[in-house]
């Protein structure tokens, strides 16, 4: 769990690094619009998870990564 939760707090703030680089004036909008994608992913992944199951989750999160 410390491996999981250290690898996600470090991609979050190379994704967070990455994504403020591209506009410094527009940082509170870019910054608003993660936090928002990020709380809808974590939603959209709970619903999925509660609602069909674990292999559906993990099919949702690869679909996801393809991009």
């Amino acid at each position: 769990m410390l491996l999981l939760d250290v690898s996600v707090q470090t991609s979050q703030v190379a994704n967070k690094s990455r994504m403020l680089a591209l506009a410094p004036s527009a940082r509170s909008r870019l910054n608003t619009v993660y936090i928002t994608a990020v709380f809808l992913g974590g939603r959209v992944g709970s619903w999925v998870y509660l609602s069909v199951g674990w292999g559906a989750l993990c099919a949702l999160i690869a679909g996801a990564g393809d991009h």
